[in-house]
């Protein structure tokens, strides 16, 4: 009995050893990927803030200038169309932009302002 239980004993011992060196290994492998995870997010902020500090080119412009002033100008009314016409893409007759298209412009506009 005591020879199964100090055998059982050796047995946890011996996963725990493997485990614990494993341990420093997955822990430097860790390390080494959040310091490069941090070098990468720094050159984005650098990338960034190099960006901010350059004027707006004439596109940005334009998606700053129709995010703050929604579309109020009236639509003309287009002619009748007959069921032999095929349909036009719906959905960009439905909006001038895409939601990404607002939301881009919404953050150039804020990101141009704080700094």
């Amino acid at each position: 009995m005591l020879g199964l239980v100090n055998w059982s004993h050796g047995r946890k011992i011996k996963q725990l050893k493997a485990r614990l060196g494993q341990t420093p290994q997955a822990l430097g492998q860790e390390v080494k990927m959040i310091g490069q995870c941090v070098i990468g997010v720094g050159n984005r902020v650098k990338h960034l803030e190099k960006q901010i500090r350059t004027p707006p080119s004439l596109f940005e412009q334009l998606l700053m200038h129709s995010a703050q002033t929604p579309d109020t100008a009236p639509v003309a009314k287009k002619p009748e169309r007959s069921a032999a016409e095929p349909v036009v893409d719906k959905l960009a007759s439905q909006r001038s932009q895409s939601r990404a298209e607002q939301a881009l412009a919404q953050w150039m506009s804020d990101a141009r302002h704080t700094a």
